[in-house]
């Protein structure tokens, strides 16, 4: 009988036109929210079990739902959540930034075959439900503190400071070179002294106080220098306990003078010479930064100085151009001027007067030996001529060694 009712009214017509469903009312669709920038949504999916290509057999395509850009990566196989998130890093967002996963732009990561809707698509809906939480974005997530580990935290302390000291972010050397000892050279001083503040800039944790600082400083002294912050530091010198004052006693023991008028005599007195332009201008640099003289100064010192064949190039450009651009217009023609040289330094400098034709003469008769009877000579000087050959062992007839005048072979029979 139930069987009978049941296949009655599944035919019949009228029942399946009135008929309710008992379930809850189906919900409004939802279309996907329109991204507002490149690459912020994705969709992704797998191509599997192709044919081995140099070890991939499987390729992860990914497509920009705003561009329609497609990026097509290889895999040897399904990979995992790790896995892919780690392809997406490498291959996208290294590339585009990330650019989901925030409430600021509606939609999360999609997949093709299902969309995740953000809280303000299910507001738009007329629902208060929240959105489920992305797999992919947790997984970023992970990946990201796997890569960037956090510090790790102080040890709890009891005092206050201690706290504070702890919650600060940790310091992390520098790796700045340690100046090389320094003998008390005065021309080494300033670079000396510069080298040392890199170091206590750079590593302020190692060097907490000034008189670690000046600590420091001392331990890279030698010789004369050692031998003068010996017994400042054993005496336990005022200067010893401020940097400032350590630094200020030890120009004025091993420094040079701001206003030492040496160094514009060697200013003056410097000249290009045999050196290269490179040379002399890092040179003049030098002793330039020192000087403390104005750029016009500078430049005309500097152009008294070059090459003359340089400084006649340069003679057409004035002086208002700056020192650097003078610097660098001159060390540019000598390089060109030096390439033009050796590439046609076998051919001469400036071209040979035109050529013209010579007069044939007839040629004249071959020069017989010298004899010396017949010879139209001053009775002195024929004299002269028979002693030195008579000296060397040499012919009276034709001059050479080995033989005398009678057994001479040019002389005629």
């Amino acid at each position: 009988m139930t069987e009978d009712v049941t296949r009655f009214v599944r035919g019949c017509s009228v029942c399946a036109m009135v008929s309710t469903s008992c379930g809850l009312p189906e919900g409004k669709l939802v279309p996907p929210s329109i991204p507002r920038r490149p690459w912020s949504h994705l969709g992704i999916d797998f191509a599997t079990d192709l044919p081995v290509s140099n070890g991939f057999t499987t390729i992860l395509v990914t497509v920009d739902r705003f561009s329609k850009a497609c990026k097509l990566i290889p895999l040897k196989g399904l990979p995992t959540a790790l896995e892919t998130a780690e392809a997406l890093f490498s291959n996208v967002f290294r590339y585009f930034g990330i650019n989901f996963g925030g409430y600021q732009e509606p939609g999360y990561f999609q997949g093709w075959g299902r969309y995740d809707m953000t809280q303000e698509d299910w507001t738009d809906a007329g629902t208060t439900r929240m959105s489920a939480p992305d797999p992919i974005a947790e997984l970023v997530e992970a990946l990201r503190r796997t890569l960037n580990p956090a510090p790790a935290a102080a040890p709890a302390a009891v005092t206050s400071a201690s706290t504070a000291s702890s919650a600060s972010p940790p310091m992390i050397a520098s790796p700045v070179a340690i100046p090389v000892p320094f003998s008390g050279s005065a021309g080494d001083c300033n670079g000396f002294l510069l080298q040392c503040s890199l170091v206590l800039e750079m590593q302020p944790h190692l060097y907490p106080d000034n008189r670690a600082k000046v600590a420091f400083i001392i331990s890279r002294l030698d010789g004369k220098a050692l031998h003068w912050a010996e017994p400042l530091w054993t005496q336990n010198h005022p200067t010893v306990t401020s940097l400032s004052s350590f630094l200020e006693h030890f120009r004025e023991v091993f420094g040079t003078p701001a206003g030492d008028s040496s160094i514009g005599e060697r200013l003056c007195t410097l000249r290009q010479g045999s050196m290269m332009v490179s040379d002399y201008a890092l040179q003049f640099r030098t002793l330039a930064a020192a000087s403390g003289w104005n750029e016009q100064a500078l430049i005309t010192t500097y152009r008294q100085g070059l090459d003359p064949r340089i400084r006649l190039h340069l003679a057409a450009y004035e002086d208002s151009i700056g020192l650097e651009k003078f610097i660098q217009l001159s060390i540019r023609f000598a390089t060109h001027m030096q390439l033009c040289l050796e590439e046609h330094q076998a051919q001469p400098l400036f071209p040979a007067a035109p050529h013209r034709p010579e007069r044939v003469s007839r040629p004249e008769p071959a020069e017989e030996p010298m004899d010396l009877e017949h010879l139209d000579l001053a009775a002195t000087e024929r004299q002269r001529e028979r002693q030195r050959r008579l000296a060397q062992n040499r012919c009276f007839y034709c001059g050479r060694s080995g033989h005398f005048i009678a057994e001479c072979p040019t002389r005629p029979a």
